[in-house]
């Protein structure tokens, strides 16, 4: 006979338990879960295996290190620590800035990304050895900043190609630009004015810029004043305008001296010269 879920041990019914799995304990031949953050308890509920990041008090409970411990035997002594911070005593203190391990305040082991470990065991920025390089060590570039690819040697050289974010020569594009498409030849092509993004050719739309919305693969303008719609209906408004019941409604034409509000009844902004009063009205 298989026993229930969580049940390790059970007799004459499968949810008649005896025995549970770690983390429960048995009460009244039912499998209850151990308090929050216990691992293993006893049949009284009392803990005796803690989570990591919590400690087991006196009581039976698990409570929570003190950030930044890692594991802690109480509330104020550190065991391990968190990266970034290193162990002195029982506390944890913070690596120096851009180290991400250390065993000291003076002796940093690995960097943050863009950085590397110097000589003295410091961490440097890697544009102070290669120029727009991301990820180095002393001797070597690994990853260049968007735009700029790897040259073979070992410096980051710009993408050639207008509107490029990724290349791996100077003429060949793999990533274009929002706005640009990628062209068989591997160059970045400016997309139609009223298109945010595109592929394949400058006309064939993607995304539009707000004010406009997509028609199939054109971008085609929405009513006065409408900021975002969906060629039937508009959601938003420019600045300087409010929506009701499908159309952008000028705010200074319904609050005098109003140049931006919520509604017809609430302006947030006051032409200058004009203060919002406590009515949410300009005076």
């Amino acid at each position: 006979m298989a026993c229930s879920s969580n049940c390790t041990l059970c007799f004459n019914a499968a949810n008649n338990c005896s025995g549970c799995a770690r983390g429960f304990y048995v009460s009244s031949f039912a499998c209850t879960p151990c308090t929050t953050d216990c691992l293993d308890c006893n049949a009284t509920n009392f803990c005796y295996d803690c989570r990591i990041g919590t400690y087991l008090t006196s009581t039976g409970t698990c409570s929570y290190c003190a950030f930044p411990c890692n594991t802690c035997n109480s509330s104020s002594s550190c065991l391990t620590c968190v990266p970034g911070t290193y162990l002195s005593g029982t506390t944890c203190i913070s690596c120096t800035t851009n180290c991400t391990t250390c065993l000291n305040s003076t002796n940093c082991s690995a960097c943050n990304l863009g950085y590397y470990l110097s000589s003295s065991n410091n961490c440097l920025n890697c544009r102070f050895l290669f120029n727009n390089c991301t990820t180095c060590n002393r001797t070597q570039c690994f990853a260049c900043e968007v735009g700029y690819y790897l040259h073979s040697n070992n410096t980051c050289q710009s993408c050639a190609t207008q509107g490029c974010t990724l290349c791996n020569s100077s003429s060949i594009c793999q990533v274009c630009a929002l706005g640009y498409f990628l062209t068989a030849s591997n160059t970045c092509t400016l997309c139609n004015i009223y298109c945010d993004s595109c592929y394949t050719s400058a006309s064939n739309c993607s995304s539009c810029i707000p004010g406009y919305y997509l028609s199939g693969s054109t971008c085609l303008g929405c009513s006065n004043n409408c900021q975002t719609c969906n060629g039937t209906a508009c959601f938003s408004c420019n600045l300087g305008y409010y929506l009701s019941s499908g159309s952008c409604v000028a705010c200074k034409g319904v609050i005098y001296g109003c140049i931006n509000c919520v509604n017809g009844t609430y302006c947030n902004e006051c032409q200058m010269g004009k203060y919002l009063n406590s009515s949410y009205l300009c005076s």
